[in-house]
C-alpha cells in the first residue's frame, strides 16, 4: 500500500517508469510479487561475490528478478564496485579480481537487465558510507575499477543489437513462494534448512546439468514449462493445487 502511494504521487508529476529497490531472495520481509503489481519494472540490488568467477547464485538472483513480472526485462539499480574498506570492511569484502567488475556487468544484461548500475560512482564526501569502495577514488583518478566500468560499457554496446532481438525462453522453473518460506521460518525443519537457499540450490543444479531455468510464482506460469519444482511446498493455494493437476495431465 505504501508502494502504491509512492506511485501514484509520481505518476501525478512524470510518465517515467516508477520502481524500487528489492534485495532478491536475501531478506524476504515483503512480498515482492505482490509489491511489483503495480509498479513499471522491478528493480534489484545485487552484490555478487567479487573473488570469484562462479556467477551461478547471481544467476538464480536474476531469473528471480526477471520472474516477478513475469519475464520481463529488470533493472540493477545497486551493485559493487569493488571492496576492502569502508562501512562494510568488517566483513572482510576484498578487492575483486580483475575482470570481475566487468564479468558482472555483461552477465547482468544477458541475464535480462536492462539498466545496471555501480553503487558508488565517486566516493561520498561525508556520511556512513564515505570510505565505501567506488568506481571513482575521491581523488578523481581513473583506476583499474573506472577502466572496468568504461570497457563493461564498450562491451555491452557492443551486444546491444543482439540483446534487443533475443528473447529468453526456458523450458524449466523453479517455484519460489513466499508463504512456505515464511511458513518454514515460524517452524524450521532444522537449524541447517533454508528455504530460499534450498530454491538456489535447484537453480544451481539445473544449470550445472545445463538446463537453464526461471524462478516463478505459484501462478498460472507453470504451464509455460516442461519441467517444474517445487522445494519444500508445504503451503499450497487450493487454485495452484488445481493448475498442478492440470500440469501433470498435459
Amino acid at each position: 500500500a505504501f508502494a502504491e502511494d509512492q506511485r501514484q504521487i509520481l505518476r501525478a508529476h512524470s510518465p517515467l517508469p516508477v520502481t524500487t529497490n528489492t534485495t532478491g531472495m536475501q531478506t524476504c520481509g515483503v512480498d515482492y510479487y505482490k509489491a511489483f503489481e503495480k509498479l513499471d519494472v522491478v528493480s534489484v540490488d545485487e552484490y555478487p561475490s567479487l573473488r570469484h568467477t562462479d556467477l551461478k547464485s547471481t544467476a538464480a538472483s536474476f531469473a528471480f528478478t526477471r520472474g516477478i513480472k513475469g519475464g520481463r526485462d529488470f533493472w540493477v539499480v545497486e551493485t559493487s564496485s569493488g571492496g576492502g574498506q569502508g562501512s562494510w570492511a568488517r566483513e572482510g569484502v576484498p578487492q575483486p579480481y580483475p575482470g570481475t567488475l566487468r564479468q558482472m556487468a555483461v552477465h547482468a544484461m544477458v541475464s535480462g537487465a536492462a539498466l545496471f548500475t555501480y553503487f558508488q560512482y565517486k566516493t561520498f564526501r561525508y556520511g556512513a558510507e564515505q570510505l565505501e569502495a567506488s568506481v571513482m577514488d575521491i581523488d578523481g583518478v581513473e583506476r583499474r575499477r573506472n577502466r572496468e566500468f568504461r570497457q563493461a560499457a564498450k562491451d555491452i554496446r557492443a551486444l546491444t543489437p543482439l540483446l534487443e532481438e533475443t528473447v529468453q525462453r526456458h523450458e524449466a522453473a523453479v517455484c519460489f513462494d513466499y508463504d512456505c518460506h515464511w511458513a518454514i521460518r515460524i517452524k524450521p525443519f532444522s537449524k541447517e534448512f533454508g528455504y530460499q537457499e534450498t530454491v538456489q540450490d535447484w537453480h544451481r543444479a539445473l544449470n550445472g546439468a545445463g538446463i537453464p531455468a526461471d524462478i516463478i510464482p505459484m501462478d498460472g506460469a507453470i504451464f509455460r514449462y516442461k519441467l517444474l519444482i517445487l522445494p519444500a511446498a508445504i503451503i499450497l493455494p487450493e487454485a495452484f493445487k488445481e493448475q498442478l493437476k492440470a500440469f501433470v495431465r498435459a
